[in-house]
């Protein structure tokens, strides 16, 4: 087995959700999810300052914009349809990261 790195934490939790980064126990990062009825917001930390926002237009809208705190475009995270038996059955998912 390798070294322990960093870990993800996420805790069960009903309707908003956190992701904690950790390293030897100590957190490092949280990304907390911001309760809206169709859309995703997640709001990104570095340790207790706020560096990014990651936000969805809508519903069924499967572009995420990254933007910073001055609401800079960082990246565009966009999950393409790979056809209906890859997505039910194998849940195998295709994301492309386009840095600005």
């Amino acid at each position: 087995m390798g070294n322990e790195l960093f870990r993800v934490r996420r805790p069960f939790w009903w309707i908003t959700s956190s992701i904690y980064v950790e390293i030897d126990g100590k957190e490092i990062g949280v990304v907390h999810r911001r309760r809206h009825l169709w859309r995703r917001v997640y709001d990104l930390y570095l340790g207790n300052k706020q560096f990014a926002v990651v936000e969805n237009p809508g519903l069924w809208n499967w572009t995420f914009t990254l933007k910073d705190i001055d609401g800079q475009i960082l990246a565009e995270i966009d999950r393409d349809w790979r056809g209906f038996g890859f997505e039910v059955f194998f849940f195998q998912k295709y994301h492309l990261l386009i840095l600005t």
